[in-house]
């Protein structure tokens, strides 16, 4: 048996509420061994909100039809299981086929249903809008007369009050609380009676609507159909010959164009596409390639004069700064050599020029007078031999000398040590 999950989970999920609730009253409620349980539970918890609200609706006066009712179940309890155990063999093949359906097809099945419940409410609400514009029209046409209750306006009110409340159930936020949704019935119980009592006039109404929806769609499909592509006359062709199908014809027409479209005229058109958008990609490269060639003649070539001007612009600056340089170095000699220590170095230099003249005199006059003296000796001693003899005293002096400075060291040595 499948185990129960907590109310505040399935609060939290609506949608897997909605699921849960489907599996387990419509799949899983067939199963022979939980039927009788289920049934017996849902009588007790029948009975319990029928005590729960039975104040409330005894002022109604129908607190003994809903004791009745609950007599009814719990004396008809063998008979229903009776009766389900019949059911059972002479419903056997429904079940076998039942079973057979996979869960995608269940939760298809269960997508269709709550489309036609949205449906029915959307209808509904139109409906809610018919009967008003109805009961304008007819308080127009009754001039003079007195106010009283308009029929028409207070259908509009109980059919936006029921498309409201079965849009409640269908979204899952009453059906899920048990005791919440009994309530609910219970406040609109007189509303479903008078609904059920005038369902004349609604299903008119709803008739009525969904023959212009109906209308509606089919005058949109045959548009679309008329700016489908081929000739004009066809298109008129094709116009007439659509005016009087259906909705569905519409949509199957439509179908086999937009098959036809896709096997046909979209690998076409893809192809087509592809083809242009290569050449278009062809024709950008080139263009890129015209636009770089542009620049390259263009833009580039006034770039490279623009830099040699500056080139030239920054020797001819270079230029003007080395000779502003030898300007100030020039004013700076000048400074320097009409300082005052200037003139005294010159001064200083001058005299010492002097002295040196001084100086090369005499000694060329010293130089003149040696030249003499060896003119004396040449012409004295014309063979040379008075020079050697000269030599040879003047080392052996030399000699002595040398001697007696040894002798005077040693002398000096003696006496240091005394």
């Amino acid at each position: 048996m499948v185990p129960l999950i907590a109310a505040a989970d399935l609060d939290a999920n609506p949608a897997f509420a909605r699921l849960w609730e489907f599996v387990t009253r419509e799949l899983v409620a067939e199963d022979a061994s939980s039927l009788g349980k289920e049934r017996e539970r849902e009588r007790n918890w029948r009975w319990r909100a029928t005590r729960k609200t039975g104040g409330r609706r005894s002022r109604r006066g129908k607190v003994d039809g809903r004791d009745q009712e609950r007599d009814d179940d719990e004396g008809d309890e063998e008979e229903d299981e009776e009766e389900d155990d019949g059911d059972g063999k002479g419903n056997k093949k429904e079940k076998r086929q039942s079973s057979d359906l996979s869960l995608d097809q269940h939760l298809h099945a269960l997508r269709v249903a709550r489309a036609k419940r949205r449906i029915l409410c959307d209808v509904l609400d139109d409906a809610g809008a018919y009967f008003d514009v109805s009961a304008v029209s007819q308080s127009q046409s009754q001039d003079k007369m007195t106010p009283e209750a308009d029929p028409s306006q207070s259908l509009g009110e109980l059919v936006r009050v029921i498309a409201a409340y079965l849009h409640v159930n269908l979204i899952g936020v009453g059906s899920l609380l048990g005791e919440g949704g009994e309530d609910e019935e219970d406040l609109l119980y007189e509303d479903i009676l008078r609904f059920k009592a005038n369902i004349d006039p609604i299903a008119n109404a709803v008739s009525s609507r969904l023959v212009e929806i109906e209308s509606s769609l089919c005058a949109l499909s045959n548009i679309a159909l008329e700016h489908s592509d081929g000739s004009e006359d066809e298109r008129e062709a094709r116009a007439q010959s659509n005016m009087g199908h259906s909705l569905s014809g519409s949509i199957q027409t439509q179908l086999s164009r937009l098959s036809d479209l896709r096997d046909n005229l979209l690998p076409s058109s893809l192809t087509t596409l592809s083809t242009n958008l290569q050449q278009l990609l062809t024709l950008q490269r080139q263009l890129l390639q015209l636009q770089i060639q542009h620049l390259e003649t263009s833009k580039h070539g006034v770039l490279s004069r623009y830099t040699m001007s500056n080139i030239a612009f920054l020797d001819t600056v270079a230029q003007t700064m080395a000779l502003k340089a030898q300007v100030l170095l020039l004013e700076a000699r000048i400074e320097v050599e009409c300082s005052p220590q200037a003139e005294r170095r010159r001064e200083v230099i001058r005299e010492k020029m002097v002295e040196v003249e001084k100086e090369d005199a005499e000694l060329d006059d010293r130089i003149s007078v040696l030249e003499g003296v060896l003119a004396e000796y040449e012409a004295a001693d014309p063979d040379g031999t008075v020079m050697p003899r000269l030599g040879r005293r003047y080392k052996e002096i030399e000699e002595e000398m040398e001697g007696v400075k040894r002798d005077i060291e040693m002398l000096q040595r003696q006496a240091a040590k005394r």
